[in-house]
């Protein structure tokens, strides 16, 4: 319940701009058909990665890919070529 409140009051996001435009799509999704929010982003997220992956979005994502799925930099590099 703390980290939910801590998420929804954007606390940790305080004095940072953020670029997660596939959090708010995903609401008018469940909104239409019976998803979960879980659901709904594990939907959304991939395509909109690939929609916004370019050369300046490829170095946040390749920190993504170490820092969560433990994929080498130069490995990430390789799979989006």
């Amino acid at each position: 319940m703390w980290a939910s409140s801590l998420a929804l009051n954007h606390i940790l996001t305080v004095g940072k701009g953020g670029a997660w435009s596939c959090h708010p799509i995903e609401h008018e999704l469940s909104a239409y058909y019976d998803l979960t929010h879980g659901q709904g982003l594990a939907i959304i997220t991939p395509a909109w990665m690939k929609y916004v992956l370019n050369s300046q979005t490829e170095k946040r994502f390749a920190g993504y890919a170490e820092k969560v799925w433990g994929i080498p930099k130069d490995k990430f590099q390789e799979m989006v070529k």
